[in-house]
């Protein structure tokens, strides 16, 4: 509240009701501009949001799947393009044959290295679209493996790592 040096009262009480609606037009401004935050930080969540959507609606609509584990595996959809196995994914016991023939999209599939350590059976059968199969390091390496590429018209590429597949049949 200001001082104001006058002998009327009414011109003092005048200048303490500006100050106060001063002070409430501050506060409305001040509400006003943290309503606006607000409704920005949402309106960028929102974005965000929308844009990993997007990422994840382009990844599943052209073929881009991670595998991490067998239920993701089983889980992935048979139409996608591109199939990559994470580093050291896919160890769990019971998962001892990997059948890729049902994805008959497929245009390039990766082993992280380290993954399938007890898959015995792998085929990649069958695949017309397929064109690259990169392998990493240790790989599958269970005694007497079995490797099956056949029927794959476009295969052009494949890129096996050291340490896997160490003892496998043709």
């Amino acid at each position: 509240e200001k001082r104001i040096e006058c002998c009327d009262n009414g011109i003092r009480k005048e200048a303490i009701m500006n100050d106060k609606k001063k002070v409430a037009l501050s506060t409305k401004k001040n509400k006003k501009k943290r309503i606006l935050i607000i409704c920005l930080i949402v309106f960028l969540l929102i974005c965000l949001g929308v844009v990993g959507f997007i990422v994840y609606w382009y990844q599943l609509t052209n073929g881009i799947h991670h595998i991490s584990s067998k239920q993701d595996f089983e889980k992935a959809n048979k139409k996608i393009r591109y199939l990559h196995f994470t580093t050291d994914c896919c160890n769990e016991i019971d998962f001892i044959e990997l059948n890729l023939t049902s994805f008959s999209n497929l245009r390039s599939v990766e082993f992280g290295d380290g993954c399938l350590q007890n898959v015995q059976n792998m085929y990649l059968n069958d695949l017309n679209e397929l064109e690259h199969v990169k392998v990493g390091m240790s790989v599958s390496n269970q005694e007497g493996n079995l490797v099956s590429v056949q029927n794959c018209n476009k295969l052009t590429d494949i890129e096996i790592t050291r340490y896997s597949f160490k003892s496998f049949k043709q």
